[in-house]
């Protein structure tokens, strides 16, 4: 599993609109990794402001994930992750927000 990451994002970073920073394929996957590690801890343990952030910060990175599967012309079950993450995702913000909303 890791060695087949680490192929696949070889592609992401040089197949890419990213490939203009010309990031070492290893570098961009820490970095992607490192930021949605962050996001996630910042969700559940970060005041509500900066977890808002967070989420929309990944919401973000699932669609440019997803961009990314149909740039390289991934198959669609490459996509499925993104998507499934970004609906996970969204409907987080929906929920939270009709709460807010609803507790004044």
């Amino acid at each position: 599993m890791h060695q087949e990451l680490k192929h696949e994002f070889i592609a992401y970073a040089t197949k890419t609109p990213v490939r203009f920073l010309r990031l070492d394929p290893d570098v961009y996957r820490v970095l992607v990794g490192t930021v949605e590690l962050t996001c996630v801890a910042a969700i559940l343990f970060a005041k509500r402001k900066f977890a808002v952030f967070a989420t929309w910060l990944l919401v973000g990175i699932m669609v440019g994930a997803a961009v990314t599967h149909v740039w390289i012309n991934d198959p669609a079950e490459k996509l499925m992750g993104s998507f499934i993450g970004l609906l996970f995702l969204l409907t987080r913000l929906y929920t939270r927000e009709s709460l807010k909303a609803k507790t004044g």
